[in-house]
């Protein structure tokens, strides 16, 4: 014979944990409905070569005909969200950002005179819409199979206008990609006694845009496992990587990004999340960096 609390702690799903960097195969009852602003800040401020990075100035300075290195990427991005579920089983998303960015480019147009270029950009980016389904849940609501399918229009500029050379703007800049893109993938989560583990496993295609460029699908995987003594306060860990295929209609690389983002929770309303490291390892040194967040 259990009480009422245990029973309630046992299966109510107000117990579950949401997590940062990836997505929760848990959806809210019918008519759950919530909304938010998110911010991010992202800078990149090294080479990457191979396995090791390489400070631009020094690499561009013992590198007589290498005309142009990126130096430093800082991104911003400002979001609204909304989430709203229709029935138990269905969840609907949707994320309205806004970008500012900074690219500052060592250049070499003649072997031994160094310059600097300081371009910068923002606006509005492109509109993300997801829904997950529920395909399965335990009876006592502490396991979930949840399908995802997404997509993002095309409301972020996408500067198709290109140089002498030929070459685009700068992929780090544009605000949009230009095109509709695809996302699906499976989510899985999974609680005992005071843990969650949250798992995902997703596809996103980026079809060729009006000016024949299309950003690398990308592949992402992640895990998150968080503690739960009670609803007041959480503490957690998250990993997520990712395999980025090379971008076409301008030089670009296949990447592995990985992710390790330790979490709390001081109350079941207020959060934070700060990523220790994000890892690129890429073949293409002259558009590949460290990041640091």
């Amino acid at each position: 014979m259990i009480d009422f609390n245990i029973a309630y702690d046992d299966i109510s799903p107000v117990g579950t944990t949401a997590p940062f960097r990836i997505r929760t195969a848990v959806t809210p009852g019918k008519g759950s409905f919530s909304a938010g602003i998110v911010y991010g800040y992202a800078q990149k401020d090294n080479l990457k070569i191979g396995s090791n990075g390489a400070d631009p100035d020094s690499f561009i300075h013992s590198n007589p005909a290498q005309p142009r290195a990126p130096k430093e990427m800082q991104a911003q991005q400002q979001s609204v969200t909304l989430n709203y579920s229709p029935t138990d089983r269905i969840a609907l998303f949707m994320n309205v950002p806004w970008f500012e960015r900074r690219l500052t480019t060592l250049t070499q147009p003649i072997s031994g005179r160094f310059g600097e270029t300081v371009d910068n950009t923002n606006g509005l980016g492109d509109i993300g819409i997801e829904g997950r389904y529920n395909l399965w849940r335990g009876t006592r609501w502490d396991k979930f199979a949840t399908v995802l399918l997404g997509t993002s229009l095309p409301s972020g500029h996408f500067n198709g206008n290109r140089a002498a050379t030929g070459a685009l703007q700068a992929a780090g800049l544009q605000l949009g990609k230009g095109a509709a893109t695809f996302t699906g993938g499976l989510l899985y989560s999974q609680r005992w006694k005071d843990f969650w583990l949250h798992t995902t496993a997703l596809y996103n295609v980026n079809p060729k845009n009006d000016d024949n460029f299309a950003f690398g699908d990308v592949a992402t995987a992640g895990l998150a496992l968080h503690y739960t003594p009670n609803y007041n306060w959480m503490v957690g860990i998250e990993m997520d990587a990712g395999y980025t295929e090379k971008n076409t209609g301008r030089a670009s690389r296949s990447a592995i990004a990985e992710a390790l983002s330790p979490i709390w929770r001081l109350s079941p309303t207020t959060g934070f999340s700060m990523p220790w490291a994000v890892i690129s390892n890429c073949g293409d040194r002259s558009d590949c960096r460290f990041t640091r967040i």
